[in-house]
């Protein structure tokens, strides 16, 4: 092996990539911050926990953190934390480290690439805590960029949760209302009935029209004895029996009255008047059977969506970096020294190999 072969295939590569490590590549800090979204009412039950070790359906923490962990790395919140931070104008900042070049009018998409490689978030499976990680070329950016993800972070859990909450008890109200509304519909028709035929209560007039009836009914039976009394010692032209005839005739008519109130084929008669004072009368009370169960339902789902409001939880943060975590300059000379020198092995394999089939 010649020593000058040696010297530009080996060494020369690698001072350059240490040139580059130590004086070029842009100092990297990094700021931690690991969080929880927990729901007021959420408590694991065996059975739950049996089917989560089976490896069924994901638990509600898990799909919180999944939606929080896509919010963090989505173009919107990276549209806030521009308008924030000016997070372009930091990641231009690049120095000599060429290697990092990014353009002051480099395309939405590059932008979002970018921040995505600058800002990790991944989500622990068996405690279903976010572990947030941002890189940022200097420490207070890194801090501010970490603190800011994590309001915006908790702000987003708080609106979704909310809105949803909204949304299921808004739903229920709205039936509470509609019902609410039938139960002053059928009301209102109830009374413009009772209005219109100037009746409180058709069944009670006609429980006295029937005790009316059976009155006179008792007072023509009497007559009618009375009658066959006189007729048993006086004639039929008598004066007694002449008034007592009067008086069986008056109740007969009285009693057809009487009764041609309360049914015939009259619409104005008591019977039609009392079966559409029931329909009406079930028809509110069937109305606010329906308001009660409404109304019910509405407390239970104020109380559900109560419970089932999240919140975000900050479990710990790093602060403000003191020493740049990336380049990890000794780690990348070292990787670079050994992938050199199994590059330049492999080169001087293969033209051995080359040379010996020559010859």
């Amino acid at each position: 092996m010649k020593t000058p072969t040696f010297l530009f295939s080996i060494l020369v590569p690698w001072l350059l990539i240490c040139v580059h490590q130590m004086f070029m590549a842009s100092r990297l800090y990094e700021a931690e911050s690991r969080f929880v979204v927990k729901q007021m009412g959420e408590n694991a039950s065996p059975l739950d926990f049996g089917i989560g070790l089976l490896g069924g359906a994901p638990s509600t923490s898990m799909e919180d953190a999944g939606l929080v962990q896509e919010y963090i790395q989505s173009p919107n919140l990276l549209e806030k934390l521009q308008g924030q931070l000016d997070l372009r104008g930091h990641f231009d900042g690049f120095g000599a480290d060429f290697l990092n070049y990014f353009p002051k009018d480099a395309s939405k998409e590059d932008f979002l690439a970018r921040y995505r490689k600058m800002v990790k978030v991944k989500i622990d499976p068996e405690t279903n805590v976010l572990v947030l990680t941002v890189l940022a070329y200097d420490p207070a950016t890194a801090q501010s960029m970490a603190d800011e993800i994590s309001r915006e972070g908790e702000r987003f859990v708080n609106k979704v949760s909310e809105d949803m909450a909204r949304e299921q008890v808004d739903f229920v109200k709205k039936e509470v209302d509609r019902s609410e509304l039938r139960l002053r519909e059928v009301r209102q028709k109830l009374l413009r009935f009772q209005d219109a035929q100037s009746l409180l209560d058709p069944e009670h007039q006609s429980e006295t029209v029937i005790g009316l009836i059976a009155g006179l009914e008792a007072k023509l039976v009497e007559a009618k004895a009375e009658r066959l009394r006189l007729l048993s010692f006086l004639k039929e032209n008598t004066p007694e029996v002449v008034t007592n005839q009067q008086q069986i005739s008056s109740l007969e008519q009285q009693v057809l009255e009487e009764k041609s109130r309360l049914t015939g084929a009259d619409h104005e008669t008591l019977n039609r008047k009392l079966t559409e004072f029931k329909e009406l009368q079930l028809e509110v009370e069937f109305a606010l059977e329906a308001y009660k169960a409404g109304f019910a339902s509405l407390e239970k789902a104020r109380l559900d969506a109560s419970r089932k409001l999240k919140h975000f939880v900050m479990l710990s943060s790093t602060g403000l970096p003191e020493e740049a975590a990336y380049p990890r300059v000794v780690y990348n000379l070292i990787t670079a020294l050994v992938v050199i020198l199994l590059l330049y092995g492999i080169v001087r394999l293969v033209w051995a190999t080359i040379q010996d089939h020559r010859i």
